[in-house]
């Protein structure tokens, strides 16, 4: 630290200062002491506060695998066609499998991507039960739709 003529400060001169200005013995120490207690009732008052913050607003729940899952249970979708299109999630990388819930637009290119992936892998029978699951899943999904799944 620099005085204002251009001479350096030290701490004894500040508790020279300080001595001067209040009148009584200040040591490093107690200023120290006052300054902690300044710091610690603040952030005291703002923990209280984010607390107070906290309290007043109730936690939402965050868990969108088993919300996703909840709802696919409530639609009465089976369970080989919830584990279809939670492999198509995962195959296909999407960022959650609540993806394919948004829009019938996004399930059907989604539905189809996943198709193309798997044209060529198992056979007919297989590739037949999980078009049906596809289906099954979309009906159940968008019941109002007038479009059949590709």
């Amino acid at each position: 630290m620099m005085a204002s003529g251009g001479t350096p400060y030290n701490w004894d001169d500040f508790c020279r200062t300080l001595r001067n200005q209040f009148g009584q013995a200040v040591s490093p120490g107690t200023l120290l002491l006052v300054f902690g207690s300044i710091v610690g009732i603040v952030l005291l008052l703002y923990g209280l506060s984010k607390l107070q913050e906290a309290l007043r607003r109730p936690a939402a729940p965050n868990d969108a695998t088993r919300l996703y899952r909840l709802l696919l249970q409530r639609i009465g979708l089976p369970r080989a066609a919830r584990r279809l299109l939670l492999q198509m999630a995962e195959e296909l990388k999407l960022p959650h499998p609540s993806v394919l819930l948004l829009s019938e637009t996004a399930y059907d290119r989604t539905a189809e991507q996943w198709r193309k992936r798997r044209s060529s892998a198992g056979n007919f029978k297989e590739r037949q039960a999980q078009d049906r699951s596809i289906l099954q899943a979309r009906q159940a999904l968008f019941p109002r739709s007038d479009k059949p799944s590709n």
